[in-house]
């Protein structure tokens, strides 16, 4: 069974690039990626946030049944989870 967990986030294309042509060391991508990755998050995280809260799901609507929202974000995590699971496991990029 190979776990490369190719497709598993954006930071695997770039490790691939810059190790494989050894222009960085793994460490040194390591590094990068994790300034960079959090840099990202916490800058553009709250765009993203805003997007789901505001374009995607509408909180108002679950008012009366909160539980039902919160219900209904698992069950995304969930599918999203086994997808990109799968998807890794059958080298699906």
């Amino acid at each position: 069974m190979d776990w490369r967990w190719t497709g598993a986030n954006d930071v695997a294309n770039a490790f691939g690039t810059s190790v494989g042509a050894k222009t960085l060391t793994l460490r040194q991508a390591v590094v990068i990626a994790a300034i960079f990755e959090f840099t990202g998050a916490m800058v553009l995280g709250r765009v993203s946030t805003s997007t789901i809260a505001g374009g995607i799901a509408d909180i108002n609507s679950f008012l009366r049944e909160p539980e039902m929202f919160a219900y209904g974000m698992v069950c995304a995590l969930t599918i999203s989870a086994i997808w990109n699971i799968g998807a890794s496991y059958f080298e699906l990029n």
